[in-house]
């Protein structure tokens, strides 16, 4: 995303925090959608929907 610094130290920081807060959610929203449902999210993000056929949640 686009990123407003006071320096390109504080927008290389940004970036770098950016990556990994990415690479945590989707490892994260991974897992959750396999089924462990208390895996932990970074904070600040949500969790995905869990979206399952209308037959599924009747039955």
């Amino acid at each position: 995303p686009l990123c407003h610094g006071a320096s390109e130290l504080t927008r290389a920081q940004f970036r770098v925090a950016h990556r990994a807060f990415l690479t945590a959610y989707r490892e994260a929203s991974r897992r959750y959608l396999q089924g462990h449902w208390l895996v932990a999210f970074p904070a600040g993000s949500l969790r995905p929907p869990v979206l399952r056929p209308v037959a599924d949640i009747a039955a």
